[in-house]
């Protein structure tokens, strides 16, 4: 019976997950400030459509997610790994293609900080080159809380009940 409860609840979760990814791929990705939070959302959704609780999400280190391949891994702090595989009809891989959008907003800001630049990337866009993290960037939170005008702090996570929240949000 254990066995057969199992079963049905991860089928039900990948049910979920690829609801959630779907969710995710139509959230703004450009525009002041609609495509900064579209993209922290988004990666909020590809996280929380791995299982992971609200707690580990808000836990998680940029560090913690990487690319291999066309895969997206995360790791959390108690070791636990995810694996994000690209889609086998289409070989693309939203995911990841969320992630480095992410990625891209904490590269342009390391290198800008502020938010009045980043307002003119979201609307007019450039291309970023991103190098690899230095050991402070590495340890900084991955998701952080934003105001309604786009300011974050770095070195702040966002809270379980705000990640519980966010997606819900219209934003």
């Amino acid at each position: 019976m254990r066995r057969h409860l199992d079963t049905t609840r991860a089928q039900r979760l990948d049910r979920l997950g690829r609801l959630l990814i779907q969710r995710a791929v139509e959230l703004p990705t450009t525009g002041w400030p609609s495509g900064l939070f579209g993209r922290r959302d988004a990666l909020l959704l590809v996280l929380a459509a791995t299982g992971m609780t609200f707690t580990d999400i808000t836990r998680l280190r940029r560090r913690d997610l990487q690319l291999d391949g066309n895969a997206l891994v995360v790791t959390t702090r108690a070791g636990e790994r995810f694996r994000l595989e690209p889609e086998p009809a289409a070989g693309d891989n939203p995911a990841a293609a969320i992630y480095r959008r992410w990625a891209e907003i904490q590269t342009f800001l390391d290198q800008h900080p502020g938010t009045h630049l980043l307002r003119h990337h979201l609307t007019d866009p450039v291309e970023i080159v991103t190098d690899p993290l230095d050991a402070e960037q590495a340890r900084q939170p991955l998701l952080c809380p934003i105001d309604r005008w786009g300011h974050f702090p770095h070195n702040q996570s966002m809270t379980p009940q705000s990640v519980g929240l966010t997606p819900s949000s219209g934003h």
